[in-house]
């Protein structure tokens, strides 16, 4: 989907350490992406598309090697990630966390997002603001004043077991208990809509959730990485088998293991249980 825009690529990129990270083609697709990212930061993460628009007269990366190059971009540790993935159903959507740190559009009328406005309607918490996922989606066109959405919250009602709401309340109060000035969503209900899959989908246990809930927040390198509902789903597999190795006294974190690699080869595809957003 290009969007034909005025973008930036920041000077700082050619030092960061996780941009430095990549291997040369992986680090090409990562900056030549930013011109065809829209207006919040989204764009389609099918790699047939980003063949066809980001490298369509590139015969020496065909789709196969592009989608190794997503899955290396997202391998990247660190928080934010280079990129965010979400999937929805058979749908991948990629995520620049820090596209409003990094543009400006002074004096530019910002199109709405169709992918965010996708993602709103699946309950995915995307770490938007309220305000620009208000903009982003188009919410209450018709309650514009001064080029901005008025302040009355936009609900969405959505059927949630009481057992996600708990558990998404447990999760955020976990993450305030190291992190004080962690920013919480407006509400909840993203994050118990993750946890809501996890139970009805997934077949996970209560107790199992919360046992993945109280370990990840105690180990100083999965608090970090897990900050939302839809990414304890996405790393729920990942958790459990990092429980089972710290009982046997054998937890790594350096690279991605067999494990997390078969994970995210699934979750490329969008067929793994634990990442797919039905409606």
């Amino acid at each position: 989907m290009a969007t034909r825009q005025r973008t930036s690529l920041w000077s700082d990129i050619y030092q960061s350490s996780k941009v430095n990270q990549l291997s040369i083609p992986a680090a090409l697709l990562y900056t030549w992406a930013i011109a065809n990212f829209d207006y919040y930061g989204f764009q389609d993460g099918d790699p047939r598309v980003i063949k066809g628009v980001i490298f369509p007269k590139r015969d020496d990366l065909p789709v196969e090697k592009i989608e190794k190059l997503i899955e290396e971009i997202i391998s990247v540790e660190g928080n934010p990630p280079l990129w965010r993935i979400y999937c929805i159903g058979q749908e991948r959507f990629i995520q620049d966390p820090v596209w409003f740190q990094r543009q400006s559009f002074h004096a530019i009328h910002k199109k709405p997002s169709k992918i965010l406005k996708l993602l709103t309607d699946h309950q995915i918490d995307t770490g938007l603001s309220p305000l620009l996922v208000k903009q982003g989606c188009n919410f209450g066109a018709g309650l514009m004043q001064d080029g901005c959405p008025r302040e009355e919250e936009v609900e969405v009602e959505v059927k949630l077991s009481e057992e996600s709401k708990v558990l998404a309340k447990k999760l955020l109060e976990n993450i305030q208990k190291w992190f004080q000035k962690f920013k919480p969503p407006s509400n909840l209900n993203g994050w118990a809509k993750s946890i809501d899959d996890m139970i009805r989908l997934d077949k996970r246990t209560e107790d199992e959730i919360k046992e993945i809930i109280d370990w990840c927040q105690k180990d100083t390198f999965w608090r970090k990485n897990i900050l939302s509902g839809t990414t304890l789903r996405l790393k729920f597999n990942r958790l459990q088998a990092e429980i089972l190795s710290s009982q046997k006294g054998k937890v790594t974190h350096a690279g991605v293991d067999a494990l997390d690699k078969k994970m995210q080869e699934a979750f490329a595809r969008g067929k793994t249980k634990g990442i797919e957003h039905k409606s």
